[in-house]
């Protein structure tokens, strides 16, 4: 795996920057393939492969947290040794509203840096949001938790019907399936799926997201910090003339950084490195660009993705409205192949049809299937 595949990934969100709220599942791998000069059957080959070298886990369709009215909030739990990372991840499977972990070791370059364990969760009531916090508090190693910080998840600007919470069900469910085959199983017409499956996506009320193991592709997370929301265009342009392809994360379009003194605003990219000295000599030529007051290389572990919250609230829903369908993300965990040291895989996802094998959004099947008559 290489850059290409980088550029690849930053494709697949509608602007090229990551956002929590995932992909575009519309945007197909000619287009994708334009933006960064490889035919479609190139950009479809490396995506199956992504799966075969243990980048890509599992696609995972899903509604808006808004819908329930809930927002999202996140917090760093402090551990004292990053072996503790691994009873960490494994405990906040117990926790009821915890959506996401992520273990990361700071600034490399600091003799300051503390490794802590990022976790969002959902943020549905005071009283559930205390009882986590003090559950958060036990987790931490150190005894220390900083946070929480408010998420600025968007809202939806749609009314959703009886179908369409069928159709986010059918699409949580099976999220591979052609929309021929989901348009089947809901016994609506495709033209009618498409329709709707469309406005909910252009209303945010459902997102697409890719679960990815980042330690599989040589590259590092940088975080620069600047002042003024002007100053970004020029870094970015930098960033375009430094690097063929990269993945830019605007930390500062989420919210979950404001209330941190010394962030200012924070664009955090991954860039393609391979070694310690190629990182080093990018940080000092990204710390160069007018307007930035500070490059950190930021180390990250194993992460994981927690969907009991949002499969019971959308079960619930469902059964609500009486509709007969409900999701289904069934998860298998391995054991952990990390070494001391090593950011390896800590869980393994079965893709929802039951084959091991995670595949790519319908917009890249039907532009194969197309490519091959």
């Amino acid at each position: 795996m290489d850059d290409i595949d980088l550029g690849i990934v930053r494709w697949m969100y509608p602007d090229g920057t990551w956002v929590p709220w995932g992909v575009d599942p519309r945007i197909t791998p000619a287009q994708i393939g334009r933006r960064i000069g490889l035919s479609r059957t190139a950009v479809w080959a490396r995506v199956r492969q992504w799966a075969k070298e243990g980048f890509l886990e599992t696609w995972v369709a899903g509604p808006n947290i808004r819908l329930f009215d809930a927002g999202i909030l996140a917090v760093d739990l402090h551990i004292t040794d990053p072996v503790d990372a691994t009873s960490v991840l494994e405990e906040l499977e117990l926790v009821e509203g915890v959506t996401y972990a992520s273990v990361g070791f700071g600034d490399a370059r600091s003799s300051e840096s503390v490794e802590q364990v990022s976790v969002c969760f959902v943020d549905d009531n005071p009283t559930a949001v205390a009882r986590r916090m003090r559950l958060f508090r036990r987790l931490s190693t150190a005894g220390v938790v900083d946070g929480p910080y408010e998420f600025r998840v968007p809202t939806v600007s749609r009314q959703l019907s009886a179908l369409d919470w069928r159709i986010i069900a059918a699409l949580r469910a099976k999220p591979r399936a052609s929309l021929s085959r989901v348009a089947e199983l809901l016994g609506i017409t495709l033209k009618t799926l498409v329709r709707r499956r469309d406005a909910l996506l252009e209303s945010k009320a459902i997102w697409y997201y890719a679960e990815f193991d980042w330690s599989r592709l040589p590259s590092v997370a940088l975080r620069m910090s600047y002042h003024q929301a002007h100053e970004l265009p020029t870094i970015l342009r930098t960033l375009d003339e430094r690097f063929r392809h990269y993945l830019p994360m605007s930390l500062a379009d989420i919210g979950a950084y404001d209330q941190q003194p010394e962030s200012q605003r924070i664009l955090e990219v991954r860039v393609p490195a391979r070694s310690p000295d190629e990182v080093q000599h990018i940080m000092i030529d990204l710390a160069r660009i007018p307007g930035v007051t500070r490059v950190r290389n930021d180390l990250y572990g194993p992460a994981r993705f927690y969907h009991h919250w949002v499969n019971q609230r959308l079960a619930s829903r469902i059964a609500e409205l009486q509709i007969g369908i409900a999701p289904s993300h069934r998860t298998r965990r391995t054991e952990s192949e990390a070494g001391p040291g090593t950011a390896a895989r800590w869980s393994s996802r079965v893709s929802p049809d039951g084959s091991d094998e995670p595949r790519v959004p319908e917009s890249f099947d039907r532009s194969l299937r197309n490519a091959r008559r």
